[in-house]
């Protein structure tokens, strides 16, 4: 049959003809419908892979820091507009402080050190010197000397104790 414009129209497709073209309609929809799916699949995983590497650097070095007990080690800072950038800075931060909490600790323990070695010393010396002496009444000044001194390292102690709670 022809039409108007004079191109042909079959009417009368044959039915296995056009099962046959429907088969092959839906492979070709399937094979579009799973190239897309796998593109799409390893789109996304590529994106993610790359959007969770600072986070995956944040990780690391935490896990480093853990591991080693080094806190002078720092966290790369990407970008410090976004959220992961201004964590790693707030991270850095945190870690400089820690840092000088850690440095002031250590000095705080050197003076106490040193604050009790002296008493610790002449307590001493001076049971030392009551010692090698027969004198009762050397031994008696060397017993009080020796509670003067023992009352000073408690009442440091006790500062100690207080300031750490």
């Amino acid at each position: 049959m022809r039409l108007d414009d004079g191109t042909l129209f079959q009417v009368g497709m044959s039915t296995a003809r056009r099962d046959e073209q429907l088969r092959r309609f839906r492979r070709l929809l399937l094979f579009i419908f799973l190239s897309v799916l796998l593109i799409g699949l390893a789109g996304g995983i590529m994106l993610t892979w790359s959007a969770l590497a600072p986070v995956r650097t944040l990780t690391e070095t935490a896990r480093a820091i853990m591991r080693t007990g080094r806190t002078d080690t720092r966290v790369p800072v990407m970008d410090r507009k976004d959220a992961l950038g201004a964590l790693s800075v707030q991270v850095n931060a945190m870690l400089e402080r820690i840092d000088a909490v850690v440095a002031g600790m250590r000095g705080a323990l050197d003076n106490v050190a040193h604050d009790l070695r002296t008493p610790m010393a002449r307590l001493r010396g001076t049971s030392e010197t009551a010692l090698a002496s027969d004198d009762p009444a050397l031994w008696r000044e060397a017993l009080g000397e020796s509670l003067e001194e023992s009352d000073t390292v408690i009442e440091m102690l006790d500062t100690l104790l207080d300031i750490s709670e």
